[in-house]
C-alpha cells in the first residue's frame, strides 16, 4: 500500500500541521530512531484514508523512510482521532468548543446516509452483515447521546451550551475573532460580545488586542468607544458658574455692557 497516495479523513484534518523545525525535528528522529507509532489507516468500503499520522507520515517522507501502517477496527473514526489528538495537545475549553464545532458537523453529515452494504457496526467488511439500527425512544424524542452536538462537546470535554456560543462566533464573527479563539488568545465569552458588530471592527478590536495596545477586549471595547456627547448647553452652564460667583457690582457692570451689546452687537465687537 503506497500510504503517500491516501487522502486524509476529514477528522484528521481538523488538527494543525507540523511546519519548519517542528516538522525537521521529527523527520530527524524518524531517520535515526525509525517510526515509534505506525500510520493508521481507515479502510471504508474499499476506499482508505490516513485516520491518525500524516504529521508523521509527512516527516517520513522528508527522512525518506519507509512508513508502518495499521489499519483501524473501530465504530467512530471521528472519536477515535479527537481522543488521539486531544492527548498530544494542551487546549483551552474555547478552543476545544470551536474544535467541538467542526466535529458536529462531521456527525451532521454522516445523518441520514444510507448504510453502505456489507459494512457491520464496527465499521469492518463483511457479506450481508448490517448496522443495527438504535431503537428510537418511544416519545419520538432524539436522545442526547445522538445529538451531534452533544457527542461533539462529550469528545472534547466542554458543554453543549459553549459549542452553541462557539458556533454563533464561526458563523457570525470576522475571520480574525475567530483565528484568535483558535490560538487561545480570545474567548467564546469575549468573542460573542463583538459578533453583531461590524467584520472590520471586530478585526481592528482583535488586532488591539494582538498588537498589545490593550491587554483585554474590555479595554480595547472601552478605548473604540465614541467619546460622550457635549450639551449644547455646555458654554452656557460654564459662563453661569462664573457669574453666580460675581459681585452686585460686577453684576451690575456685566448687565450695562450686555445691554450694550444686544443693542449694537457689531460695535461692541
Amino acid at each position: 500500500m503506497d500510504l503517500f497516495s491516501l487522502r486524509v479523513h476529514p477528522a484528521a484534518e481538523l488538527f494543525p500541521l507540523m511546519k519548519g523545525d517542528e516538522l525537521r525535528e521529527l523527520a530527524d528522529d524518524i531517520r535515526k530512531n525509525g517510526l515509534r507509532a505506525p500510520i493508521v489507516v481507515l479502510d471504508e468500503m474499499g476506499e482508505r484514508w490516513v485516520l491518525d499520522g500524516r504529521n508523521r507520515l509527512r516527516a517520513c517522507q522528508m527522512a525518506e523512510v519507509e512508513p508502518q501502517h495499521t489499519m483501524w477496527q473501530g465504530a467512530d473514526p471521528v472519536a477515535y482521532v479527537t481522543s488521539a489528538n486531544l492527548r498530544r495537545r494542551q487546549l483551552r475549553d474555547s478552543q476545544l468548543a470551536i474544535l467541538a464545532v467542526a466535529i458536529e458537523k462531521l456527525y451532521s453529515d454522516e445523518t441520514g446516509k444510507p448504510e453502505k452494504a456489507g459494512q457491520g457496526a464496527d465499521g469492518a467488511k463483511g457479506p450481508g452483515k448490517k448496522e443495527t439500527p438504535e431503537v428510537e425512544p418511544s416519545d419520538g424524542t432524539e436522545t442526547e447521546a445522538r445529538k451531534p452536538r452533544a457527542k461533539a462537546a462529550a469528545q472534547v470535554g466542554v458543554s453543549p451550551s459553549l459549542v452553541q456560543r462557539a458556533k454563533k462566533v464561526v458563523d457570525q464573527a470576522a475571520p480574525e475573532v475567530t483565528a484568535a479563539v483558535q490560538a487561545g488568545k480570545l474567548t467564546i465569552t469575549d468573542a460573542v460580545r463583538i459578533v453583531d458588530r461590524p467584520q472590520e471592527e471586530q478585526a481592528e478590536l482583535v488586532a488591539r488586542v494582538e498588537a498589545g495596545e490593550a491587554r483585554t477586549l474590555s479595554q480595547a471595547l472601552a478605548k473604540s468607544a465614541p467619546p460622550a456627547a457635549v450639551s449644547p448647553n455646555a458654554a452656557v452652564d460654564s459662563v453661569w458658574k462664573r457669574v453666580m460667583k460675581l459681585s452686585r457690582g460686577e453684576l451690575a457692570e456685566l448687565h450695562r455692557r450686555l445691554g450694550e451689546f444686544l443693542e449694537n452687537p457689531t460695535e461692541s465687537a
